[in-house]
C-alpha cells in the first residue's frame, strides 16, 4: 500500500513540475514546502489510503484477486470490514488452496469457496472465522493474517 502511495507522490510531483508550480532544479531543497504542496493535492498517507475502496492482491496468496471495500480502509495493518469479491470466487478459492496446500479436505475447501463467493456483501471477520474453523492452529492464524489480510498484500486500483 505504501509503495502505491509513493508512486502517487511521484506522479504528483511530476504534475506540479509540468504545471510550472515547482521547478525541479531549484525547488528540490525545501522538502517541507514540497510535502505541503503534495499534501494539498492528495492528502497524507492515511487520508489517501482511506479513499481507496477497490484493491488488487499483490501478495503471493492473493495476487490478481480484486475486492471492493464497502467502507473506508481502516487505519492499521489489516483489511477489515465489509467487502465484495470482484474477482472469480473459484479463483479465490484456488489461491487459498494453493497457499494452504493439502491440509484440508475437498468439502472444507468448498465451504471456504462458498464463504468467499457470496452474492452480496461479505465481511472479513466472517471469512476469518470460516478459515479458522478449517485451519485452527495458531500458525495458520498468523498465515491468514500475514498472507491474506495484511495491507501489504493489497494495492489500490484507481
Amino acid at each position: 500500500m505504501l509503495k502505491a502511495f509513493e508512486q502517487v507522490v511521484s506522479y504528483t510531483l511530476d504534475e506540479l513540475e509540468a504545471e510550472h508550480v515547482i521547478d525541479a532544479e531549484h525547488d528540490n531543497e525545501n522538502y517541507d514546502e514540497l510535502a505541503e504542496l503534495v499534501r494539498g493535492r492528495i492528502g497524507n498517507f492515511h487520508e489517501w489510503k482511506s479513499t481507496k475502496r477497490r484493491l488488487r492482491g499483490v501478495g503471493t496468496a492473493v495476487e490478481g484477486l480484486e475486492i471492493q471495500l464497502e467502507q473506508a480502509l481502516p487505519r492499521g495493518d489489516s483489511i477489515q470490514g465489509p467487502f465484495r469479491l470482484v474477482s472469480s470466487p473459484v479463483d479465490a478459492a484456488r489461491r487459498i488452496r494453493t497457499h494452504f496446500g493439502d491440509v484440508a479436505s475437498f468439502n472444507q475447501y468448498r465451504s471456504i469457496q462458498t464463504a468467499l463467493a457470496r452474492s452480496g456483501p461479505n465481511h472479513t471477520d466472517e471469512v476469518r472465522s470460516i478459515l479458522m474453523e478449517h485451519f485452527p492452529s495458531d500458525h495458520n492464524r498468523s498465515v491468514i493474517e500475514n498472507n491474506l489480510f495484511h495491507q501489504d498484500n493489497w494495492s489500490p486500483v484507481d
